[in-house]
């Protein structure tokens, strides 16, 4: 809310902050860029206005693209601590910055990409081992305990929604996944049981957090965990794993179709998806339409309902095909800022002796360089839907060559011609089952449990973003049954879901179909509490600032 104060003075926390920093380096305003770049550190910071956690800002202790100059170490500290309600956000420049935890509590999947932008242009460098140190599992809170008298039951919820942001063991389970081939590499040390009540600023209870950590690290397994991931940091012999394969290989992991070519990357995009669950017509429809050896126009707009899985099928084909492309280039087009930023990451990749001068106008050179590139390539513009900000035509390259994939919510956006249109439908039979209980770990339903899963496949339509909003309800607790009867209950769910944004409806909200569920959910809390949908509307309105 508006004038909101903080739980705690930042004023007092960059106080000591600074004291410690002067302790350890004399000055206080040390910056956090080091001539000695031998041990390269990094902090992950979320920008409050844009807070997309796809996208943390990243402050280096080594050279990289920022756009922020004499960031000191006590100011990049306080950035990624920056916790909503315990501290204020903090404003350097013309940015504000909260808690880098909210993105990247666990960024690890950060750490290889920064690992792949320093280090892919140095023959031999090697990895020897990646660890991953987390701070306790969170507790799981189901939503049959959300049943409280007055107030009494918002600090569950509270905890639940926590809960959800911190949960960060899906990303070490997507990490240990990549590395399954490649043993003694990837260690994760994470305390499973004793701190799912210890608050994060209960400092009084430290000793519990020391009891229970020793006690984890005692055990067997995580005993010779430690020792070997010691002996490979203690070790001169860095191990056999170079950079430039260990980038690919997390790149291709799942691919069943190997190429000769190698594809650079020259700006980031979202993860590959870990599940994914049919589709296959139309990764099959992408592959035959922008194959570089196809002989027809390689030009495809993928359009479909919010929520239908457009940007999930994109990134599926990048990661089965990827490999037929010398470059490929990710715009993320959700909204001018955005985009502009995507525009810069290529640019600084491209010729970063003209980043500066081409800050203006990003997009012309990276238009003129896939012009004059004669190699295959592919451009993804992902998320176009509003028209107002963004002129799409500047981004597409005046030229036959090359592939371009486009996603939006409409099958024609202004000035764009000969692209191949196919539109993204619902999910059908069990490929959707299976994605309403992916979050579950099992998709194998039997008598009333597939019953009750149909339906709900049913009453949601089939619709990607609303069955995997359901699947988390289903991991939290809530029951087939009740879940049948959320999807059932509210009268105009079938409407949010059948409306289809007309032609010029530029302003449709694209997360509507997120709130159709979660809309049900607070309704059948208020049945049972008449304040709980005021309190969780209060909620939903707090944001960065508030």
């Amino acid at each position: 809310m508006p004038g909101r104060e903080a739980k705690y003075s930042a004023t007092n926390f960059e106080t000591v902050i600074k004291k410690l920093v002067k302790k350890h380096t004399g000055d206080e305003n040390t910056l956090l860029a080091s001539a000695d770049e031998v041990c390269k550190v990094f902090v992950c910071a979320q920008p409050a206005l844009n807070p997309d956690t796809s996208h943390p800002f990243i402050m280096r202790s080594f050279e990289g693209y920022s756009p922020l100059e004499d960031l000191t170490i006590w100011q990049a500290a306080r950035a990624t601590s920056a916790a909503p309600t315990f501290f204020k956000q903090l404003v350097i420049g013309n940015h504000q910055f909260i808690d880098g935890g909210l993105g990247s509590n666990n960024p690890c999947r950060v750490l290889l990409k920064e690992c792949q932008q320093i280090y892919r242009k140095k023959p031999g460098c090697t990895v020897s081992c990646i660890i991953s140190i987390g701070s306790g599992m969170p507790k799981n809170i189901g939503i049959s305990e959300l049943n409280g008298i007055g107030f009494s039951w918002l600090r569950d919820v509270v905890k639940t929604l926590s809960g959800m942001a911190t949960d960060c063991e899906a990303i070490n389970e997507e990490v240990a996944a990549w590395f399954k081939a490649t043993p003694d590499l990837y260690y994760r040390f994470n305390v499973e049981q004793g701190l799912q009540e210890v608050e994060m600023d209960k400092h009084e209870k430290l000793n519990i957090v020391t009891a229970k950590t020793e006690g984890y690290l005692s055990k067997d397994v995580q005993q010779e965990k430690l020792v070997q991931a010691a002996k490979k940091l203690a070790s001169s012999d860095m191990g056999p794993c170079l950079v430039t394969e260990l980038v690919p290989m997390v790149r291709n992991l799942s691919s069943s179709v190997q190429y000769d070519t190698e594809r650079v990357e020259l700006n980031e995009h979202p993860p590959f998806p870990i599940s994914f669950f049919g589709r296959q017509e139309f990764l099959e429809q992408l592959h035959a339409t922008l194959d570089p050896q196809s002989s027809g126009p390689r030009r495809m707009i993928l359009w479909g309902f919010p929520g239908s899985g457009k940007t999930a099928i994109t990134l599926k084909y990048l990661q089965l095909h990827g490999q037929q492309y010398t470059e490929s280039i990710w715009i993320n087009a959700k909204s001018k800022e955005t985009m502009q930023e995507s525009l810069r990451e290529v640019v600084e990749e491209l010729a970063p002796e003209q980043a500066s001068r081409a800050s203006a106008k990003p997009h012309l050179l990276m238009t003129k360089w896939l012009q004059r590139n004669r190699k295959p390539w592919l451009l993804i513009v992902d998320s176009f839907d509003d028209n107002q900000e963004i002129d799409l035509a500047r981004m597409i390259p005046k030229c036959t060559h090359g592939s371009i994939l486009i996603t939006s919510r409409h099958p024609k956006p202004e000035n764009v011609n000969d692209f191949v249109e196919e539109e993204v439908t619902q999910l059908h039979g069990t490929a959707a089952t299976d994605l309403l209980c992916s979050k579950l770990g099992t998709s194998l339903l039997s008598g009333r449990a597939l019953t009750r899963a149909v339906s709900i496949v049913t009453a949601l339509h089939g619709l990607p973003l609303a069955l995997e909003q359901a699947g988390i309800a289903l991991k939290y607790g809530c029951s087939f049954e009740e879940l049948e009867n959320i999807v059932h209950d509210e009268a105009n769910l079938s409407l949010v879901l059948n409306d289809k944004p007309h032609r010029n409806d530029w302003t449709y909200d694209k997360n509507q179909t997120i709130y159709a569920v979660l809309e049900d959910l607070y309704v059948r809390l208020g049945q049972e509490n008449a304040t709980a949908p005021h309190v969780m509307a209060w909620i939903a309105l707090l944001g960065p600032g508030e």
